[in-house]
């Protein structure tokens, strides 16, 4: 479970919910979001941030979860390192 993620200015936030990247979004942050045919590619800019999604990814700073669920997956892998990363997926880890 996720949550809708509002910054100091109360704006939401994209990054709540995303797709699974692919390669094709990389394309979203090495050009402008105003260039038509690049929008929706990974945030889900086409769902309403109102109502509840069900979606492939939430951000990692507001992410909820059965224990047992962290426990069958023996945590978070601590080898995924933040920068190793163009576009910081640490928190899309799909093992």
């Amino acid at each position: 479970v996720g949550c809708k993620i509002i910054d100091s200015k109360g704006q939401y936030q994209k990054y709540s919910m995303r797709r699974f990247p692919r390669f094709n979004h990389f394309f979203r942050y090495l050009f402008s979001n105003k260039i038509f045919f690049l929008k929706n590619l990974y945030n889900y800019e086409d769902y309403d941030e109102d109502k509840i999604n069900l979606v492939d990814s939430i951000s990692g700073c507001c992410m909820m979860f059965e224990r047992k669920i962290y426990d069958k997956i023996k945590g978070f892998n601590e080898n995924y390192f933040l920068e190793s990363c163009l576009v910081f997926l640490e928190d899309v880890d799909t093992r």
